[in-house]
């Protein structure tokens, strides 16, 4: 799976993940407020042995087909993660 990770102007401290052909435009408004601004950091092909940073490769892989993103947070972060809006 292609992906593009991007920072956000309000929280640059966070991540997202979206699949290559992602519409941001479908993004949870929540999500949105909650980011800010966004500014593509990386794109690359995503693989279940991918070592990542932070985040576990096969949980990215999944959230990713599940909710067509995924947020990584700074560890402790207590944002919520119900971006159903």
């Amino acid at each position: 799976m292609f992906c593009q990770v991007f920072k956000g102007s309000h929280k640059p401290d966070h991540f997202l993940y979206l699949p290559l052909d992602y519409d941001q435009s479908k993004l949870p408004t929540t999500l949105q407020s909650l980011l800010g601004e966004l500014q593509m950091v990386v794109e690359f092909e995503l693989t279940p042995d991918k070592k990542l940073a932070i985040a576990d490769a096969v949980e990215v892989i999944a959230q990713l087909s599940d909710r067509g993103f995924y947020l990584q947070m700074p560890p402790g972060d207590k944002t919520p993660e119900d971006f159903s809006q």
